[in-house]
């Protein structure tokens, strides 16, 4: 099945007998070829206009074209499930600005990719409940749009970076049942965050947890991050996006919105995201 002019795609309450996709699940590596044509996603703090949602347009993210198909005013009107800040919920409608990567529930393998960290516009990113391994990469303290991330339950290894400490709006982490060791970054967003978020890894000291670090484990200020060399921004007014994949419910979205949207920076993503049923 070819996927590359993708809107929407949703099977839900069928009857289907039959293979369709293995056990409901998506496998492999995570697609790092894809993640790095997501430009809409690389843009933060976009101001095309001012008040409400207008003239809106429905559009396909590509590295190469955007196609316009209709215009439409209001909200995408359709409810999805899915958890946001450890709480799982249906969501009614969506409105405003929405960046969100929510993978999880699936059979994804392999490492986190450093291209993640290009995406500056993520409000929301979630991998859990896969079979990730290597590193968390350090190229997620960029992402300073981000309230939550959840990496839970993979095979992830190493430690959590100090540069996280930058995510200054994060406020749900959890990073549990994982391999993870040595000192849990303090301060910031960090002294926010409870020992739920670091259950199962038994490599993991500092506060909140009682076990304590050894001098040598101790945390040090994050180094500067790197920059990534950063894609060429999509020259479009489109600034609306969900990359949903998971469940296991045979729900495939991978959808763009935009057109003089407005940013309330320092509103929460509960107010963008919409009304939970």
């Amino acid at each position: 099945m070819e996927g590359s002019n993708l809107k929407v795609m949703d099977v839900s309450y069928n009857q289907l007998e039959g293979q369709v996709l293995p056990s409901d699940t998506f496998t492999g590596k995570l697609p790092s070829e894809h993640i790095q044509s997501w430009n809409f996603m690389k843009v933060a703090h976009l101001t095309y206009g001012k008040g409400n949602i207008y003239n809106v347009t429905f559009m396909i993210a590509s590295i190469k074209t955007t196609s316009r198909y209709f215009i439409w005013t209001g909200y995408y009107a359709f409810s999805i499930e899915m958890t946001y800040k450890g709480i799982k919920g249906t969501y009614e409608t969506i409105s405003e600005i929405v960046v969100i990567i929510d993978l999880s529930s699936n059979r994804f393998e392999g490492q986190i990719s450093e291209i993640i960290g290009n995406l500056k516009g993520l409000l929301l990113l979630n991998l859990s409940n896969n079979i990730l391994t290597g590193y968390i990469p350090s190229s997620l303290g960029n992402l300073k749009e981000l309230e939550s991330l959840d990496l839970s339950q993979n095979k992830l290894s190493g430690e959590i970076p100090q540069q996280l400490l930058q995510l200054t709006f994060l406020e749900f982490f959890n990073v549990s049942y994982n391999h993870l060791k040595g000192p849990i970054p303090q301060g910031q967003q960090f002294s926010t965050f409870q020992n739920d978020s670091y259950l199962g890894n038994t490599g993991l000291c500092g506060t909140p947890l009682t076990k304590k670090c050894k001098i040598s484990e101790r945390s040090t200020q994050p180094p500067p991050i790197s920059k990534q060399g950063e894609f060429s921004k999509f020259p479009s007014k489109s600034d609306w996006v969900v990359i949903m994949m998971g469940y296991g419910s045979g729900l495939i979205i991978g959808f763009v919105i935009g057109h003089n949207l407005t940013i309330r920076k320092l509103e929460r993503f509960v107010k963008n995201f919409g009304r939970r049923q």
